[in-house]
């Protein structure tokens, strides 16, 4: 959309690295997918491209014992898809989820953190 560049992206995904290893915790990869809607990518969720291309690195990721997390209805396609646990972030209107939150503090409570 053009809203921002490509060095946007990755100053933000580097920010996020660096904050994560200021927690003690660490992000081994960021995938994201900048086609637009109707670009028909594989990788625009709810497509498994990206799930597929995590794989792909990291051979030992098991989709089953995995679960995405997020605030639409095509996160839940894409993890449904891939055959993982979901949980969304949002009005707990949301009938499809394994488990609904209102919001990330919600979830971090309710995992304990």
């Amino acid at each position: 959309k053009k809203l921002m560049t490509k060095d946007d992206l990755d100053a933000i995904h580097s920010m996020l690295k660096q904050q994560a290893a200021f927690a003690n915790a660490s992000i081994d990869a960021i995938y994201a997918c900048t086609d637009l809607a109707d670009s028909g990518s594989k990788s625009r969720k709810p497509n498994t491209g990206m799930g597929r291309q995590a794989k792909k690195q990291f051979p030992q990721i098991n989709f089953e014992k995995s679960v995405m997390v997020g605030d639409s209805q095509t996160d839940m396609g894409f993890g449904e898809s891939l055959g993982m646990k979901t949980v969304f972030i949002g009005p707990k209107t949301n009938k499809t989820a394994d488990k609904t939150f209102e919001n990330l503090w919600e979830f971090a409570q309710w995992l304990g953190a």
